[in-house]
């Protein structure tokens, strides 16, 4: 399986890969079409259960799957949960490896809640992960599960699943990038969480102590330090939650790191004495630092910020830091020093608590000033900044500065005031040069600004990071219905106070180096739909400049740095660029095409992104120009630009996402290289002859590569396509054009160019498409070309190039068809082959709407232009008749009904069959196509097209042809040529004739048709021209058969009275063939017509003496059999309307004609005939059975003979006679019976096949219900011996025969032939004698006791039915025939008989029971005879022994009336039987005598009688022989066990033979040595003593059983 497997997984990778080929859209086409193939197997596959190779297999295709096609999270999922519900321990590691792959091609990383609830339910999960992470990928599968144990925890499963995120929190799982998120996640979800969940199950401690094993871990401490350190993580949060101390990172390192794990990052002091110890490290003064805001960097700030952080978390120390003397704090007004450093922390990638302690000493600072003269402009973009940080704290503390700043300009603020104050960090805020840049405000600006546009949306700001975008948004450019709202808070600024704000943030988010404050006054500034001009010119425009030409390497450095993301602060930096701004969507060009110096690939995206975002608000000057730069360096050969390829690439895709007008399509198209100057050097197709005739080979005239001029028109030809132009015939003209040139280019190069012909053609529909009614008519004939599609679909071998070329013409048909028609032909010869063999749902589609387009308009032609139809039509019809054979076969119906639907049914649909009889006559599958096709369509058209069928073969016959000439292709011109296609569409004209849709029935077929007069129409037409076709044909013995086949099918398509009418008719011509084949096509006909139909039984009545007529007259078999086979349909259908009729049509049938024929056929449905004739009509057949009874016995009597054996012919004998005995049994006379029995005799002795048993066994059952019971006892009687002499099995049946006259003929019949009744038994139970005396050879012992059984059943049947008074002569004569029956020195013979009598009695006993026990006094001095004078060692008198003494047992066991008490009846049995125990050496005394002995017992009371078997029971344990010994005692058990404490009654006088039988072989031992000599004492005299001794033993126990005492002491 695994090898399958593997194969298997390959071929599906090959598709895969074949179906990634071209534009997305075909891409996902044809990959759904692969996945629609795989994945029910697949699912299959996976839920089988118990095959590990399977899902092994399984496993392998769906990661293949996975990795080639491009799948959605929906259906990544459910392979995943797949996988999930059917593996076995012998499966989980390699499923979870498929899972682990899975996860990677999703996009989202959380898992679907019951996946991974099923997931973390496995045993060892975390371990089975690390094994795998080894050799795969398992970031995201690992990432899910963090994430859902994370949401777990406070589910009854949180303890486990913080297991697991101990156990996956390692490096060998996780690179240092996933170990810093997943540890940031974790973080994140206890700063969420509540106090209550955490302080569950010791929640608290648990996640402690994983917090300080991480960071005190070598491997996870780096990435732990900089987790804690990243934007979003609060530790003081976290360590007011787990009431837990987490050290802080040295900013330092974080500052001087380049990458994102920051992995060396050094843990700083935590202690007071470290505290001290680094603030001693800090110098007191600095003369070279002004402001940290500046572009330069800073010795300084590093060393400060360590030691602020250390400090934030304390008030104290915090407080002691912020009076440094290095930072200047008294003069914090006039420098920008201490102020720049703290913006730096609060607007950097520090701890939130650190950023808010910043944020909080600036506020002092402000607060604690008193009548400060100070414009304070320079802080609002920071505090914008911090306002829009996502942490909730630091907003609030943002909020406080703000108000703290704003009560500096003191009440009516807004106003124009004489004081002006000095502006903070005008002039070395950024540095000497770049503070220059900013755009500074007036005081009063600045008071208005913070009063009308921040203050009043304070609060809401604090609630939500990201309403301060929002609002300052409206606040620069509000919108209309914004300025009018009513109360509204925010935004009431006047235009220049609006424009001076503009300014300012702008100048500030350009010049500020830090990046996170830039990005967030970047992302303000993007939301404002129209910058000012002097914004764009002056601030913009400038920085973008000096934007796009930092180095990338610094710039990704730095945003590492601040741990912000590189894409964001880029998308900031271009979505400052809008419609209007041409110099901005100039600088966007430039970027997007790379001509700005440095390659920013990320720069160069969001470039992209925006310009595609502004693409349809541009102007079409804009738009040209840009997509010639933009597709000029998307050709650009990427073996020119190496560096470029990626960008070339992205550029390409750009494009094709754009919707590029037709104007500029066209010129895109126009500028292209033209591909017939493509070189085809070295092929010798295209060779140039100079004028002496000397071939050169061509040169290319072009100089660029071929390949890449080609991949070049492709990329156009795509972009028309993604475009969807509207209807232009410019473009169209264009793209045909293109097509020409393509389609040159084949013929030149021998490629196939399948791509680019799709996408012109693609393109041609959609455009094609767009045309409007309005517009119809307007096509110019330059712009369209026919007899290019027309080639395409000839020559290309690309199932899409044709479908969509199909297309178009069907499209070109509706809007342009004079432009189209006149080279419509070609298309279907050509298309026939090549388009009509795709199976696909699509390629239907294409057809039918081609065929639906095209043809009408074309047959419309043909008529303007007076033609013939068929005539015309007939190279399309030959086109789709020749593409049959490709054609799948679940299309063909649908397709072929499409094109006669389209054509005209009544006109084409003959035309279409015939041409397929022709082209795949003897085809079994063209002719069930043919047959299906038309059952689609009413009979009446059905019949009418079979009208024309048989015209056209007509039509071909004649020296001229007409239509037949385009329907039928001929070799020759002569007659013998028509042979082929015309059996060819004769036979298919069969079949269709033989259809189910034709069959007739009330509601089918003829009542189907149109009207009355249609069907009086179409049958004579068609039998009409079948009788023409017959007689045309008559030289022709192939095409004359079938003719006569079809003639035969069309009659059976008619009411049953025209077929009868019909036939009568045919009858009367010479053609016995015809003949016969139409009365066979009658019978079926005649069997399933309703006989309700007055008109058809006198029809049918009138009918049969034609057909007696025929078998009389016609000495032809065939016919005759067909006419006698009619016949019988007559017979038992229609006999009992009109008996006289049909019994003198039968005559016939029972003369020599029928019955006494000389064929065995004739003679078989002669008797069917006569069979169904009595059945039907009873007693109405005496007069014919006289003739025929002799007839059919002689046809018996030769079916069993040796000569002449037939089961068949016996088989419909015995059913005549079956018909006779059930409907006139009183015409078997006892000739007949006797004829009858022996010749059942003979056909039991016979060699027959099963069914003549079957046949034989039935007309015995008939017989025994004879209503004459002498006549059937008396036949019993005569034939018996002759049943006898055939053997057992004759005799079997000869006794059932008797068995069931007994059981069916009521008492008084029995009674009355009790005496030939007791004859046959009585000679039958002395068989055992005949066979014993060699009288009967064929009888062995077992047939002799089958026999005898069967006698007894019925014997013992005979007497229910019989009183005593009837039955006792005949029981006292069986006795008599036993016994006295026989000479006495007929020992032997005697014995014979009387074992046979006593198995009868035996029975007679045993079923009767009590009702007869009086009837053993006739026996019982036989049976005391018979056991005083038998001989032991002769056989023949064991048997009967044993059968007397089970006869008398039943005797005793079922006497209830004290038959067997009676003195004189007990001694003579009972010492008959006892004395028997004197034989127990030679005879089976326990299996026997026992038995009969107990039940004798049982059967008188105690006392005297029991005392006598007792007495003598005793006497025979003193006997010498041990056997008797033994006998005796087994006696005495079995009565002591039936009898009980009755029997017991005797124990005193047992006491002493069991003494003496407990010491029975120490008291015979003397005896044995004293009277025989050492030789005759043997073993087995001693093993019979010692049985004695133990069965002695066993009588013991039972007896003490018995009496619950021991007789130990009574032994003594």
């Amino acid at each position: 399986m695994a090898f399958w497997a593997g194969n298997l997984a390959e071929a599906i990778s090959g598709a895969m890969d074949l179906a990634s080929s071209g534009r997305k859209s075909v891409r996902d086409s044809n990959q759904q079409d692969v996945l629609v193939t795989i994945l029910p197997t697949l699912n299959e596959g996976l839920a089988a259960q118990h095959i590990p190779e399977l899902r092994l297999g399984c496993y392998m295709i769906v990661m293949v799957v996975a990795t080639k096609a491009e799948l959605n999270d929906e259906a990544l999922t459910g392979m995943m949960k797949a996988i999930v519900a059917g593996w076995s321990e012998d499966t989980i590691r390699e499923g979870l490896v498929c899972i682990a792959m899975l996860a990677e091609r999703r996009d989202s990383v959380r898992l679907p809640q019951d996946l991974a609830k099923r997931l973390m339910r496995l045993d060892g999960l975390a371990d089975m992960i690390k094994d795998i992470s080894r050799h795969y990928n398992v970031a995201k599968l690992t990432s899910g599960l963090f994430l859902e144990c994370l949401d777990q925890f406070a589910s009854a499963e949180g303890a486990r699943g913080l297991d697991f995120v101990k156990a996956v929190l390692d490096p060998s799982i996780l690179n240092p990038s996933q170990m810093v998120r997943r540890i940031k996640t974790l973080f994140l979800a206890i700063q969420a969480w509540s106090e209550v969940l955490i302080g569950k199950r010791d929640a608290r401690r648990e996640l402690a102590d994983l917090l300080l094993q991480l960071r005190s871990s070598e491997a996870t401490a780096p990435a732990a330090m900089n987790a804690l350190n990243s934007p979003g993580v609060d530790i003081p949060l976290l360590e007011s939650k787990l009431d837990v101390t987490l050290p802080r990172g040295s900013q330092q390192a974080i500052e001087e790191a380049d990458d994102e794990d920051m992995s060396d990052v050094e843990p700083s002091p935590e202690t007071s004495e470290e505290f001290e110890a680094s603030l001693a490290k800090l110098p007191t003064r600095t003369v070279d630092e002004i402001s940290f805001l500046k572009h330069t960097h800073s010795y300084l700030f590093g060393k400060l910020a360590d030691c602020f952080l250390a400090a934030a978390g304390s008030s104290s120390k915090a407080g002691v830091f912020a009076r440094l003397p290095v930072l200047r704090r008294d003069s914090a007004f006039e420098d920008p020093l201490y102020v720049s450093f703290f913006i730096r922390i609060w607007c950097g990638s520090y701890p939130a608590g650190a950023r808010r302690r910043a944020i909080e000493i600036v506020f002092d600072l402000v607060s604690e000033q008193k009548g400060l003269q100070t414009d304070l402009q320079a802080f609002l973009p920071y505090i914008i900044a911090a306002l829009a940080d996502p942490v909730k704290a630091i907003r609030r503390a943002a909020g406080k500065l703000l108000l703290a700043c704003e009560k500096v300009y003191g009440p009516g603020s807004g106003k124009k005031s004489t004081k002006r104050y000095a502006i903070w960090g005008t002039e070395n805020l950024y540095g000497e040069e770049d503070s220059k840049a900013i755009k500074w405000i007036s005081q009063e600006e600045t008071a208005s600004i913070m009063a009308k546009a921040l203050i009043p949306g304070i609060e809401e700001f604090v609630l939500d990071g990201t309403l301060i975008i929002t609002l300052l948004r409206t606040v620069i450019v509000p919108s209309k219905a914004e300025s009018k709202q009513p109360g509204r808070r925010v935004g009431a600024l006047s235009t220049t106070h609006r424009t001076a704000f503009e300014l300012l943030l702008a100048s500030h988010a350009v010049t500020t180096p830090l990046l996170k404050a830039k990005l967030y006054l970047l992302t303000i500034l993007g939301q404002i739909p129209k910058l000012g001009r002097r914004t764009r010119s002056e601030i913009i425009q400038p920085f973008l400049q000096s934007w796009t030409s930092q180095d990338s390497a610094q710039l990704l450095a730095r945003c590492a740095t601040e741990q912000i993301k590189p894409e964001d602060l880029e998308i900031g930096v271009v979505r400052m660029v809008n419609h209007r701004d041409k110099e901005g969507v100039a600088t966007l060009q430039a970027i997007t095409i790379a001509e700005t110096g440095r390659y920013r690939p990320i720069l160069v995206k969001a470039a992209m992104d925006r310009l595609r975002t502004l693409w349809p608000l541009l102007k079409d000057d804009a738009m040209l120009s840009i997509g010639q730069s933009l597709l000029k360096l998307a050709l650009a050969s990427e073996a020119n630009n190496p560096q470029f390829a990626s960008h070339v690439s992205e550029l390409r895709e750009l494009l094709r996402s754009l919707e590029i007008p037709s104007s500029i399509l066209v010129e895109f198209l126009e500028s292209l290289t033209p591909l017939d100057e493509v070189g085809v050097e070295g092929n010798p197709a295209k060779r140039r002859r100079l004028a002496n005739g000397q071939a050169i080979g061509h040169e290319p005239v072009h100089s660029k590569d071929a390949t890449g001029i080609i991949t070049e028109v492709a990329f156009v030809l795509e972009l028309v396509d993604s475009s969807a132009p509207a209807f232009d015939q410019r473009l169209m003209k264009a793209l045909f054009h293109t097509l020409g040139q393509i389609q040159g280019l084949r013929k030149e190069t021998g490629a196939e160019l399948a791509y680019l012909q799709s996408i012109v053609l693609s393109s041609l529909l959609s455009i094609a498409s767009q045309h409007k009614e309005t517009l119809h008519g307007k096509v110019e004939p330059a712009a369209v070309q026919t007899e290019l599609l027309v080639d395409c679909v000839r020559s290309s071998s690309s199932q899409q190039v044709q479908n969509a070329a199909l297309l178009l013409v069907a499209k070109l048909s509706s809007i342009a068809p004079d432009l189209v028609l006149h080279n419509i032909m070609p298309i279907f010869t050509f298309a026939a082959p090549n388009v009509l063999q795709h199976d696909d749902d699509f390629s239907i589609f294409v057809m039918d709407e081609t065929l639906n387009r095209v043809v009408p308009s074309l047959v419309d032609s043909f008529k303007k232009q007076n033609k013939d139809p068929i005539a015309g039509i007939a190279p399309l019809l030959w086109s789709f008749t020749a593409a049959f054979a490709h054609v799948p076969s679940h299309r063909r119906l649908h397709l072929y009904t499409s094109l006669v639907r389209i054509l005209g049914e009544r006109e084409f649909l003959f035309a279409l069959l015939v041409m397929l009889a022709d082209k795949f006559g003897g085809s079994e599958e063209a002719t069930d196509f043919a047959v299906e096709l038309s059952s689609r369509y009413d009979p009446e058209l059905q019949l009418s097209s079979a009208t024309k069928f048989v015209g056209a073969i007509i039509d071909a016959l004649k020296p001229e042809r007409n239509a037949s000439q385009h329907l039928i292709s001929f070799k020759g011109s002569g007659r013998q040529d028509i042979t082929t296609p015309a059996l060819s569409i004769l036979s298919l004209l069969k079949r269709l004739l033989s259809s189910s849709s034709l069959s007739f029935h009330p509601s089918s077929a003829p009542a189907k048709l149109a009207s009355e007069s249609a069907r009086q129409l179409v049958f004579p037409e068609l039998v009409e021209k079948l009788l023409e076709l017959v007689e045309k044909v008559k030289e022709n013995k192939q095409v004359h058969d079938i003719s006569l086949e079809i003639l035969e099918s069309v009659l059976g398509l008619q009411s049953t009275n025209d077929v009868v009418r019909t036939i009568e008719v045919l009858l009367g011509r010479p053609d016995d063939k015809l003949r016969s084949k139409v009365l066979r096509a009658l019978k079926p006909r005649l069997e399933k017509e309703a006989r309700k139909d007055r008109e058809l039984l006198d029809t049918v009545a009138h009918f049969a003496p034609r057909l007696a007529s025929i078998v009389k007259e016609n000495s032809d078999l065939s016919l005759k059999h067909a006419a006698i086979s009619c016949l019988d349909t007559v017979v038992e259908n229609y006999g009992k309307s009109n008996a006289d009729a049909v019994v003198a049509a039968a005559q016939t049938v029972a003369s020599s004609h029928g019955v006494g024929h000389e064929d065995v056929r004739i003679q078989e449905i002669s008797l069917v005939c006569l069979t169904s004739a009595v059945d039907s009509m009873g007693p109405a057949t005496v007069p014919l059975l006289a003739t025929a009874l002799p007839r059919a016995l002689g046809l018996l009597e030769a079916s069993v003979s040796a000569e002449r054996g037939s089961t068949r012919l016996h088989d419909v004998v015995y059913s005549f006679l079956g018909a006779i005995l059930s409907q006139v049994p009183w015409i078997a006379t006892a000739r007949y019976l006797d004829s009858i029995l022996q010749l059942s005799h003979k056909s039991a002795s016979a060699s027959l096949d099963t069914s003549a048993e079957d046949s034989r066994l039935h007309i015995l059952r008939l017989l025994s219900g004879q209503p004459d019971p002498k006549q059937i006892f008396s036949a019993i009687e005569r034939t018996l011996d002759n049943a006898i002499s055939s053997g057992p099995i004759a005799t079997g049946e000869h006794l059932e025969l008797l068995r069931g006259c007994i059981e069916k003929h009521p008492k008084a019949d029995i009674v009355k032939h009790a005496q030939l009744i007791t004859k046959v038994l009585l000679n039958v139970l002395d068989l055992r004698r005949l066979r014993d005396a060699n009288k009967i050879s064929t009888f062995s012992a077992v047939d002799v006791g089958a026999a005898e059984e069967l006698t007894i059943d019925c014997t013992i049947k005979m007497i229910m039915k019989m009183n005593d008074t009837a039955f006792r002569p005949i029981f006292v004569k069986l006795l008599e025939w036993a016994d006295a029956g026989l000479p006495r020195r007929d020992h032997r013979g005697r014995n014979l008989r009387l074992t046979t009598m006593y198995c009868l009695i035996e029975k007679f006993f045993g079923s009767l029971k009590s009702i007869v026990t009086s009837y053993a006094s006739f026996v019982l001095d036989n049976a005391v005879d018979v056991l005083s004078t038998l001989a032991p060692k002769k056989q023949e008198d064991r048997k009967l022994w044993a059968v007397v003494l089970r006869t008398l047992r039943n005797a005793f066991e079922y006497d209830q009336d004290g038959f067997w008490q009676s003195p004189s009846r007990f001694g003579t049995i009972q010492s008959a039987l006892l004395s028997q125990i004197s034989h127990a050496s030679a005879l089976p005394i326990d299996d026997e005598l026992v038995p009969a002995v107990v039940e004798l017992a049982a059967a008188v009371e105690g006392g005297p009688h029991h005392k006598e078997i007792n007495s003598a029971l005793l006497k025979h344990m003193r006997s010498d022989n041990a056997r008797v010994r033994l006998a005796a005692v087994r006696c005495e058990i079995s009565l002591t066990g039936r009898l009980g404490e009755d029997w017991l009654a005797l124990l005193p006088e047992m006491l002493p033979f069991i003494s003496e039988l407990q010491e029975d072989d120490v008291r015979r031992a003397p005896l044995a040595l004293h009277d025989l000599k050492v030789a005759d004492v043997d073993d087995e005299s001693v093993l019979q003593d010692e049985d004695v001794e133990k069965e002695t033993q066993k009588w013991i126990v039972q007896i003490e059983g018995i009496l619950g005492e021991s007789i130990e002491a009574m032994l003594r």
